[in-house]
């Protein structure tokens, strides 16, 4: 047996170095069956078995990688998914347990098994098991895309980040850069053929790369129409093109403009009033376009002053709260702009609100509102900070800056009855935990 074996790796190495993979690949399922019986026959555990084979594959596969990926990156990756397809029948027929292939690292395999030879409908299959995807996350190393890429890895998902750190930070993603389920494409949303690259075997995009900044769109407009608009665009033509499933925008309660009628509704007439807000809007019609011209389905979302963890308080642009905590902190008056509301909103809240928008049978060509549904001056956003910090700074009061919004706050309705969406970690939990964490 060892020796019939060492035949199989040498005939699979023979095929690799003449450039035949898929007869190296057929050889490998070959040697897959012998396994089987062997150890089927003496009865031996069957995670050896599925260890085994599982190493030699993509042991073999790496090589094949380093040797060719660089001349011919499309049929390398092409093989890598074979080798990725076999290696989950093997797992997905052997290991039945989710437990245990969670714990001895077969989870990888164990969901692309259910991917690709399982039923499509969660409930029919007894273990529960959701199906292995692939998810995009453009600006990932953002404040908000972090967010969302760390509760993806945690649900042992696929994830690729596309982001030129242009205003994302390396160390909002240090803590799982090196994770074997993530990688990192550095390169900019405006590059097709970078955004190609990105966007190649994605099953989902979460698209929040952007310049999200109010105040900046005002000085730079042609950068923010460049970036916001045509990277867009260039997200959504090559994601129709790759056949990807679902495309979910960051777009922005900005949109809505100084109307005065409050909640504000989807179905309100969009009124921006800066060119940040012009290129959110713009972003929501290209969306519903390609939707109804090509069937790409797309989901907006519209975000509602969110905050929380890795919010840098350190930018010009950067939002109120980590400034203010900061400011409050150091012993400094905060400055606030005209007498303003906001609807504040969790960062929890909106990554929960992307992960159900990416599968949401009634979401599709749909704009929603995410937020908490409730208002905070920012006068009494002052005063929680200063009572949780444990001082009495008084704010400095300036005039409202061009372009900015001045009452806000969500009906949360649709967003409840379509995607199941809530916000679960209100507004005074979440500035406590934001907060506490830069006591």
């Amino acid at each position: 047996m060892r020796e019939k074996f060492s035949n199989h790796i040498s005939a699979i190495k023979c095929f690799i170095c003449h450039h035949n993979f898929h007869k190296a690949l057929h050889v490998m399922h070959y040697h897959f069956l012998c396994l089987f019986s062997y150890f089927r026959c003496f009865e031996r555990r069957a995670d050896s078995f599925a260890l085994c084979f599982c190493s030699m594959s993509l042991s073999i596969s790496s090589g094949f990688i380093s040797r060719f990926g660089k001349t011919d990156s499309k049929t390398a990756n092409r093989s890598m998914v074979s080798l990725e397809r076999v290696n989950a029948n093997i797992i997905g027929t052997i290991v039945t347990d989710i437990d245990y292939a969670k714990h001895y690292g077969y989870y990888r395999y164990y969901r692309y098994y259910y991917h690709y030879y399982g039923t499509e409908d969660s409930s029919d299959n007894e273990q529960g098991v959701t199906f292995m995807a692939r998810y995009l996350v453009t600006g990932g190393s953002g404040f908000i895309g972090s967010h969302i890429v760390e509760e993806l890895l945690e649900r042992g998902e696929d994830v690729r980040i596309l982001d030129n750190f242009s205003t994302g930070r390396r160390e909002n993603i240090s803590a799982f850069i090196n994770k074997s389920n993530l990688e990192l494409i550095e390169g900019d949303l405006r590059s097709y053929h970078i955004v190609q690259e990105a966007v190649n075997g994605v099953d989902y995009i979460l698209h929040q790369g952007a310049i999200s900044s109010v105040s900046q769109s005002v000085e730079n407009p042609i950068l923010i129409n460049d970036i916001n608009i045509n990277g867009t665009v260039n997200i959504l033509n090559v994601a129709l093109k790759a056949e990807v499933k679902r495309v979910i925008f960051a777009s922005s309660a900005s949109i809505y403009g100084n109307e005065p009628e409050l909640p504000k509704r989807e179905d309100m007439k969009p009124s921006p009033e800066s060119p940040y807000a012009l290129s959110k809007y713009t972003g929501e019609r290209y969306c519903q376009i390609f939707t109804k011209l090509h069937g790409l389905e797309t989901v907006c979302l519209r975000y509602f002053n969110v905050f929380g963890p890795r919010q840098d308080p350190n930018s010009q642009y950067s939002a109120v709260i980590p400034k203010f905590i900061q400011m409050i902190k150091e012993g400094q008056r905060p400055i606030i702009y005209g007498e303003v509301s906001r609807d504040f909103t969790y960062v929890a809240n909106v990554v929960n609100a992307n992960l159900l928008a990416c599968t949401a049978r009634d979401a599709v060509g749909e704009v929603f509102n995410i937020a908490c549904g409730g208002s905070v001056t920012i006068n009494q956003l002052v005063k929680k900070i200063t009572d949780l910090c444990g001082n009495n700074i008084k704010p400095i009061y300036k005039d409202p800056r061009p372009g900015d919004v001045k009452n806000s706050y969500a009906s949360i309705e649709k967003a409840r009855a379509r995607l199941g969406y809530s916000a679960t970690i209100s507004f005074d939990e979440g500035l406590i935990r934001v907060v506490g964490s830069n006591l």
